[in-house]
């Protein structure tokens, strides 16, 4: 029997930017493929005083709800999203009775918690096109969920199972994931955040110490097949006009015989267009990245995290300043734009630590500077495991509340005021205050026609 499944984006965050919610379009395919019917809903683009009527009117039979960050992960002005995420789930449960199931990356961080705070009845922790279309599936009663991976189904005492259900460890090397793009959804991305995501792989095999992407997708990489990816880019060039794509990768240059198989299917298409990605800041020659930007590749964002080898090794980077140096200065002699997020007050960091940061970021060519004071800890990274270990935060401590480390004798005002010191009036360095202050110039340009991140203006 066929169904109808709503699945809706509750962001409400725009800062830095809006980001295009790409688990709806993916879901929606899906869900459309297994014979029900799909509907999207984005509270950014349609509004949440509209979302009432919305669902009674299209009398679903299963309600999704993604859920993309808990909070801004700001230690300088921290805003939790959970009560304005419980009101409106609250709000939803009011206008219809089919069942809720959560997904998204900030509900496959604390799922129990989360189960629990907004009484869902299913969850899914990682993708979760499989886990929606058995939902729906099942709803007649009589199917066994039980074998689903990574699903949470609440119990009849009101608790949600503890642990992902059958969780594989053996994941395929390649995967599908076609996408039903909701053209009003685009649109708004379009005009107002000038981007939309593209996803070419999912997984990090790296160990970075505070990181949450294994936790969301798994270690092991996966990949989609080069063409899939060129059509989906395709398809919204011809339908919507989108010119500029961000690769949503965890890292993009972890395989480079897809990621340059990738680019060369953009060129064999001749298609005219712009993208950007988060790179490593090594592994990478004058030929790779010639052949990404004959397809187009303007904007590469570095999760360089330290420009100190000691923080590097502290955050278990598997590069090193020499390496951060090179790469940056290949990007630069190529006409690339470049972006690095630093994080600063993790383990051993020192006054002297941060000072060494800034000294290095002098030798970095044609970049901006996205620098993050105190780093939220996560459940399940090995940073959460540091912090536990040093008592910084205690074992009933779930950390759903915004919980940040900092290094013994290090807080933000000291930090920032060591981050002005060094960068000498340099213009290029954009601190989370500032976003909001940005914001109005952010909205002149994109009103002018501009797209992509824009930072490449802060270059001076």
């Amino acid at each position: 029997m066929a169904h109808t499944f709503i699945v809706i984006s509750i962001n409400s965050e725009t800062l830095p930017a809006p980001v295009y919610p790409l688990a709806l379009p993916r879901l929606a395919d899906a869900v459309e493929r297994a014979g029900h019917t799909a509907l999207q809903y984005d509270i950014l683009v349609r509004g949440r005083g509209s979302l009432p009527q919305y669902l009674k009117r299209a009398r679903p039979d299963l309600v999704g709800v993604s859920i993309r960050n808990i909070d801004n992960a700001d230690s300088d002005e921290t805003c939790s999203y959970v009560d304005a995420y419980r009101e409106i789930i609250n709000e939803i449960r009011a206008c219809v009775s089919a069942p809720i199931v959560l997904g998204g990356s900030g509900f496959s961080l604390f799922p129990e918690r989360l189960m629990s705070m907004f009484d869902a009845d299913y969850g899914v922790i990682g993708p979760g096109e499989d886990a929606v279309c058995a939902i729906l599936d099942g709803l007649e009663g009589g199917k066994d969920l039980s074998q689903i991976p990574n699903l949470l189904a609440a119990q009849s005492n009101g608790d949600s199972n503890s642990d992902p259900i059958n969780a594989s460890d053996e994941i395929p090397k390649r995967f599908v994931a076609t996408a039903r793009h909701d053209p009003d959804i685009v649109d708004y991305y379009w005009s107002s955040g000038g981007m939309i995501g593209v996803q070419t792989k999912r997984g990090c095999p790296k160990k970075c110490s505070y990181c949450t992407y294994p936790l969301i997708d798994g270690r092991v990489l996966q990949w989609r097949e080069p063409g899939e990816v060129v059509d989906e880019i395709e398809k919204m060039i011809t339908d919507s006009g989108i010119r500029y794509f961000f690769f949503t990768d965890s890292i993009f240059n972890l395989r480079p015989d897809h990621e340059t198989a990738v680019a060369e299917e953009i060129c064999r298409r001749s298609l005219s267009l712009s993208w950007g990605a988060f790179f490593a800041p090594c592994n990478m020659d004058e030929k790779y990245l010639e052949t990404l930007k004959q397809s187009g590749l303007k904007h590469v964002e570095f999760g360089t995290d330290s420009l100190c080898d000691a923080m590097l090794n502290s955050y278990e980077k598997d590069f090193s300043v020499a390496d951060v140096v090179g790469t940056a200065s290949l990007c630069a002699r190529m006409g690339l734009f470049s972006a690095h997020y630093l994080i600063f007050g993790g383990p051993g960091e020192t006054p002297g630590t941060i000072r060494e940061t800034m000294a290095n970021a002098r030798r970095l060519e044609r970049c901006v500077f996205f620098p993050f004071a105190g780093v939220r800890v996560y459940p399940g990274t090995m940073l959460h495991s540091t912090a536990l270990a040093e008592g910084r935060i205690h074992e009933d401590d779930d950390c759903i509340a915004p919980t940040f480390y900092w290094a013994p004798g290090i807080d933000g005002p000291s930090t920032w005021r060591l981050v002005d010191d060094g960068r000498d009036g340099a213009q290029k360095w954009i601190i989370p205050p500032k976003y909001e202050a940005l914001a109005p110039l952010m909205r002149r340009m994109r009103q002018r026609g501009k797209k992509g991140p824009l930072w490449e203006y802060m270059i001076r």
